[in-house]
């Protein structure tokens, strides 16, 4: 079960942000940062020859001091995963469908960011399998 390391593998290669974290405490307070966290994961028998695959959501969260600086991050990350494969050491992705995207607005008191900070947040379905 490598489902960070394979969400961060590839945000790192496809969103031009070298902030990557999976929790925002992590990601500290230069923006613009992805944050993401995985809220599933789960196996599923869809491979032969006795190999376990893996079901998960992850959701991707985009971070900016401006709404359109958001958007053009999550655009690169949609573009370099939705109907993706890619491998790293651990794992390979063999299907990602990005299923929602939400605009937010992040008030004051949120730890480590700025007094407001746009965000666009992606919804991820990744099947794939440890490799």
């Amino acid at each position: 079960m490598y489902i960070a390391e394979l969400v961060q593998f590839q945000l790192l290669a496809v969103s031009g942000i070298t902030k990557v974290a999976a929790d925002l405490r992590v990601a500290g307070d230069v923006l613009p940062v992805i944050v993401y966290e995985v809220e599933s994961d789960d196996t599923i028998d869809m491979i032969t020859n006795g190999e376990i695959a893996w079901k998960g959501i992850v959701r991707v969260t985009c971070i900016s001091t401006s709404l359109y600086g958001a958007i053009g991050i999550a655009d690169a990350v949609r573009t370099g995963v939705h109907q993706q494969t890619w491998a790293s050491a651990n794992a390979t992705c063999y299907m990602c469908t990005v299923t929602d995207q939400k605009n937010n607005l992040i008030d004051d008191g949120a730890p480590g960011l700025l007094d407001v900070s746009r965000s666009v947040t992606l919804t991820l379905q990744i099947f794939y399998k440890d490799n």
